[in-house]
């Protein structure tokens, strides 16, 4: 901003209307303060008092802000106003968009990332106004003002800049050999071929984010965030191309010869159905001495495009079914049904592809039938060993995601920072919100790790350990539907408790085991 003197709003905290009720209203002397201290050098600056206007019904914070042209708006926060507070910054941007935002009090100095994130505020006050704000209407230039917190909005990476800076890895310096050094150590005895496939394994990515929505992950919002995009419209895909992927994979097998796997790592490789078949066209060609394993979407498969895979020698998909019932997959935005789910598995198996699963067994909505029929299923596709899985128990509610957005109910754990005296808050998982299924819900997770440590696992790796956590929550299903069906055969004609009603055709004990000490087949994918 320039130094000439500017026009200069600030508006104080805003209250529920019945919250004002209960108030005694008085000039807000900190918004008071910092106004006249302004005045006094010389800029021109009015405060507004929203909750003596609206009470009064004089003035309205619209007209106040068409009173004049403002070159710099403050908002005063606190945190039973925040939503408010919120609210009546962006209607300010709205009508002077290219006004400095700016937020301050107790609320903007404790939860700057929400100001910053939700609002149009770029600039956030810590502690004590009169003197940021002075220096900002001075102009003077952000990184010499003390006291501040500036939000300065990313820019996503162009095709041609992410192919760059993606070229400029020194895969040829990357000690791969030590990590899987590491894992061979590890393995001992029980290094196979199949583990040294795994094992000598290089991640590569080749897109900037996931084009899709799921509830339970932040992947898409990240970059809007990043950018100040609030909406996150507009955001591109960014993608290396096959030129590119393939000079780098052979980059790697030239510079590292003891690797089997290259392991794209985006979210979803196969979106882009002629993408992948271009590629895997050219991975045909060029028939390098390395397999290839990917993520994908159960969506995105065809029978031509897993036979493509298949000819250019991917040996793996990692797919998020996350749920086998309905229900679920709406719940979680998965963007696809059951039928979609079990009909991409038949194409699988049809062409001899292995997957492997990521599996949720607890949503925040979730009814123990949901959970059957996902543990149900998910022990019947892993049983005939062409699939295996990976088992989360419960959504973790990760910053930025919906679900973080619009959930509250949280197991958490307050941790102490060693050498501070700070603490941190870890919320670990969602509840259900069925009562049943919370119960389910927390006692697998109280007693899983017990039942693990049961077994001879020299590595314990998702899909190592997912039938015997399978096996595990299907015993405690059976167990609760038999508690609960004794105390409803018990109960008097008013029983009001849960019903549960019994659906499985599936014996978890005609399972085989994935005990390693019994000799049965522990199928590995990365």
């Amino acid at each position: 901003m320039n130094k000439k003197n500017k026009n200069i709003l600030l508006i104080t905290p805003c209250a529920d209307q019945d919250q004002v009720q209960d108030m005694w209203l008085s000039p807000n002397l900190g918004v008071v303060r910092i106004a006249h201290f302004l005045n006094s050098r010389g800029h021109r600056t009015d405060w507004y008092d929203v909750n003596i206007e609206r009470h009064l019904g004089n003035t309205s914070l619209e007209q106040k802000l068409n009173e004049k042209k403002w070159d710099i708006i403050g908002f005063s926060t606190l945190d039973d106003t925040l939503r408010n507070d919120l609210e009546n910054m962006h209607m300010a941007h709205k009508v002077w968009p290219d006004a400095l935002m700016v937020a301050g009090g107790l609320e903007a100095q404790s939860n700057y990332q929400t100001i910053l994130d939700k609002s149009p505020c770029k600039i956030v006050v810590l502690g004590e106004g009169e003197i940021p704000l002075l220096m900002l209407a001075n102009g003077e230039p952000l990184e010499n003002i003390s006291g501040i917190v500036v939000r300065n909005d990313a820019e996503v990476l162009s095709s041609e800049m992410f192919a760059e800076v993606t070229q400029a890895i020194q895969w040829e310096a990357l000690d791969y050999e030590t990590y899987w050094d590491y894992y061979v150590q590890l393995y001992g005895d029980r290094f196979d071929d199949e583990v040294d496939t795994k094992v000598h394994t290089v991640r590569l990515f080749t897109k900037n984010r996931c084009p899709f929505k799921c509830h339970y992950c932040d992947a898409a919002q990240q970059l809007g965030r990043a950018t100040g995009n609030l909406n996150f419209k507009g955001l591109p895909v960014v993608s290396l191309d096959i030129d590119h992927i393939m000079s780098t994979v052979q980059r790697i097998v030239e510079s590292h010869p003891r690797v089997k796997t290259i392991y794209f790592t985006d979210d979803d490789f196969c979106f882009n159905k002629k993408f992948v078949k271009d590629f895997c066209r050219r991975a045909i060609a060029l028939d390098l001495p390395v397999s290839y394993m990917a993520f994908a979407r159960i969506t995105d498969l065809t029978d031509e495009v897993i036979q493509l895979m298949v000819s250019a020698k991917f040996r793996n998909l990692n797919i998020g079914v996350e749920s086998f019932s309905n229900k679920v997959l709406t719940e979680i935005n998965k963007m696809c049904t059951a039928d979609d789910v079990h009909n991409g598995i038949k194409m699988l198996a049809r062409n001899e592809l292995h997957a492997y699963f990521n599996i949720m067994l607890f949503t925040p909505k979730s009814t123990i039938d949901d959970v059957e029929e996902t543990v149900d299923q998910t022990m019947k596709y892993i049983s005939t060993g062409n699939f295996t899985a990976g088992i989360i128990s419960s959504i973790i509610p990760l910053k930025g995601s919906p679900y973080f957005e619009t959930t509250y109910d949280y197991m958490t754990e307050i941790e102490p920072v060693k050498g501070t005296e700070h603490l941190i808050k870890r919320h670990r998982y969602i509840y259900a919100e069925d009562p049943v299924v919370r119960e389910l819900q927390t006692q697998y997770r109280s007693e899983i790790f017990d039942e693990v440590s049961k077994y001879d696992i020299r590595h314990r790796e998702t899909e190592t350990l997912a039938m015997i956590q399978l096996k595990f929550i299907k015993r405690l299903i059976q167990e609760k539907r038999t508690e609960y069906e004794l105390q409803k055969g018990t109960a008097s004609e008013y029983y009001e408790g849960p019903i549960i009603t019994g659906k499985s055709e599936i014996d978890y004990r005609d399972i085989p085991s994935t005990r390693p000490d019994v000799g049965a087949p522990i199928h590995h994918s990365k």
